[in-house]
């Protein structure tokens, strides 16, 4: 497989395309998405699907791959929860697959019978290194939709125009040239973040911090009726950083630059930078 694609530079799919790439395929759906991708994580039971309107481009040179035009991605996690990105554009960027070697670090040569064990899973083998969308169908595009990114695990929904994600530092960069808006549902608490750019970390699936650079608002609610006056309410002009300790039960929120932080209608302060401890 891996020989007979070496001469390729690129694979474009359109009108109903089936390809199998090991554990991997694109095809038809025959619904309102017209181009599929599934593709089997370790162990995930449920395969990621990534569906298209548009074409799918797999460029070789560059392990990239391409989709555009209502691009959905679905990635089932444990239990129940699903994290889903609807956008225009995407791509996948993927790390280059080592060289088949035997124990004496000689090739194997094309004509030999392949390990069935050592091809399985191209794909999978190919360690997710980027992923990039954006709202728009291309860079120079002038239309202006936003994305929509969700995970039910982290009980976060997001809107925003582009959107960058570091697998290799467990670091997700959202932008939008308006705001990005992030709201987190949490035991029945809501934290919403507005920010020109809000990046996300996370380590071993846990959410390890939320931070907001650029002027932005912060605010959290104890219940779940927005027309009411919210517990807590900041806004900055620098930056937001809200670091979760679990260990101790609370969040830890700073801000800075002409930060101003109000407790409902009872206090307020302001300051260049303020600390504070949500529980």
């Amino acid at each position: 497989l891996v020989v007979g694609f070496d001469g390729l530079r690129h694979v474009q799919m359109r009108d109903e395309p089936h390809v199998r790439l090991v554990d991997a395929h694109a095809e038809g759906d025959g619904g309102d998405h017209d181009q599929c991708v599934l593709t089997q994580e370790a162990g995930q039971a449920t395969p990621t699907r990534v569906s298209s309107q548009g074409p799918f481009t797999y460029e070789f040179a560059s392990n990239t791959a391409k989709f555009s035009d209502r691009v959905l991605v679905t990635r089932p996690r444990q239990g129940r929860h699903r994290q889903e990105l609807e956008c225009n554009w995407l791509a996948l960027v993927f790390s280059q697959i080592a060289d088949e070697q035997t124990p004496d670090g000689v090739i194997p040569a094309a004509a030999e019978e392949v390990n069935t064990d050592n091809s399985r899973g191209l794909l999978s083998r190919m360690e997710l290194v980027t992923v990039r969308a954006m709202a728009k169908s291309s860079p120079n595009s002038p239309q202006r939709d936003r994305m929509k990114l969700t995970s039910t695990e982290h009980g976060l929904v997001c809107e925003l125009d582009d959107m960058n994600y570091d697998a290799k530092r467990q670091l997700l960069t959202l932008t939008d040239p308006g705001t990005v808006d992030v709201t987190r549902e949490l035991d029945g608490h809501t934290q919403r973040f507005e920010a020109p750019t809000i990046e996300i970390r996370h380590r071993d699936r846990q959410l390890d911090q939320i931070s907001g650079m650029g002027k932005g608002r912060f605010t959290y609610r104890s219940h779940p009726d927005p027309k009411e006056i919210p517990d807590v309410w900041a806004r900055w002009t620098e930056r937001l950083d809200l670091i979760p300790q679990p260990h101790q039960g609370t969040t830890e929120l700073t801000i800075r630059g002409a930060a101003t932080i109000r407790h409902r209608d009872q206090m307020q302060f302001s300051a260049s930078t303020i600390t504070a401890w949500l529980l």
